[in-house]
């Protein structure tokens, strides 16, 4: 598309640890095939690309590249190597969680990222897991909460306690399932209010009416006001 020449992009790739991650078909590993595929991509070419049924052509010259991914496969394989080197008698295994050491571009090479790709890396950046208070900040008062995008969804107010959102945080945290998790259990909250309300018959909540007080479910304790008839 001629507006979009000229201009610089950054293209992710979300979760690239499941795609670096070996698989084979008939003894050939269609990981590394895949990744082979990118490398012209990468390295900057004109590729075409079908859209609306036509074919468009794009510079990849001036793209920058963003490979995302947990790799904890190999994370909690370093820990659990780093955690059962103690040696001698009466040595004491240290505890050694995942991420606790930064991944290094050849341990991302033996997880099973091609060379010809990691080489072309320009800088690789870890990140700490997030901890039980970024938990609680992520859903009590970052703008993209999934409180926020849920009332966005449903175009409605929800309000609850702070003790609610601590333990919904804390569930989320516990489970090992990211903030997904939580939206998860913002959006049964919700969507248990709203199936009662309309079981009951009852009008859609308004104004500081809570959702308990139309529900025998004291897990419902967020207020809910909005038209819920959209």
């Amino acid at each position: 598309d001629q507006q979009w020449r000229g201009l610089d992009y950054i293209v992710v790739f979300d979760e690239f640890d499941k795609l670096a991650c070996p698989q084979y078909s008939h003894n050939e590993n269609i990981s590394a095939t895949i990744q082979s595929e990118l490398l012209k991509i990468v390295e900057g070419d004109t590729i075409t690309i079908k859209k609306n049924g036509i074919d468009c052509e794009y510079d990849t010259s001036d793209m920058t590249f963003v490979f995302c991914g947990s790799f904890a496969i190999k994370a909690q394989e370093i820990a659990d190597e780093a955690g059962s080197s103690g040696f001698g008698f009466g040595s004491e295994r240290r505890k050694v969680k995942a991420y606790d050491k930064e991944l290094t571009l050849q341990e991302l090479i033996d997880f099973g990222v091609i060379p010809e790709l990691a080489s072309r890396s320009t800088r690789i950046t870890n990140v700490r897991p997030l901890d039980l208070e970024d938990y609680i900040y992520l859903i009590k008062d970052h703008p993209a909460s999934p409180i926020r995008m849920i009332e966005k969804q449903y175009d409605m107010d929800i309000h609850m306690t702070d003790d609610e959102m601590t333990r919904i945080a804390t569930e989320a945290f516990r489970s090992g399932l990211g903030v997904r998790n939580a939206t998860a259990q913002i959006q049964r909250m919700v969507d248990d209010a709203i199936f009662e309300q309309y079981a009951r018959g009852s009008e859609p909540a308004q104004g500081s009416e809570s959702a308990q007080s139309q529900s025998e479910n004291p897990e419902i304790s967020s207020v809910i006001e909005g038209d819920l008839d959209q």
